[in-house]
């Protein structure tokens, strides 16, 4: 925001910082409104996890019984929906 009060324009912002003007907007609008504060991520952002939070762990615990490493997404899906009654695609886990 320091640039702003050195006469940039949010275009020139948005170059160098590589994103929309309308972007670099609604930053500054966030900031004006709640400070730094208002530049946080805002919460409802983003697809919801269908795991509740209380079973999160259980799935990490789940994951460090198996045979250690990497698990496919096959592998995956299936601790998933087992334990947790969770169905995800292939491509979604």
């Amino acid at each position: 925001m320091a640039h702003f009060q050195k006469g940039q324009s949010p275009w020139e912002e948005g170059m160098m910082l590589q994103v929309h003007e309308k972007t670099v907007l609604k930053w500054l609008r966030h900031f004006r409104a709640e400070g730094v504060e208002g530049m946080a991520e805002q919460p409802g952002r983003g697809a919801k996890g269908r795991l509740k939070a209380e079973q999160e762990p259980l799935l990490a615990q789940a994951q460090a019984k198996g045979s250690g490493g990497r698990l496919r997404g096959e592998e995956l899906r299936t601790l998933l929906a087992e334990p947790f009654g969770v169905a995800y695609s292939l491509s979604g886990v």
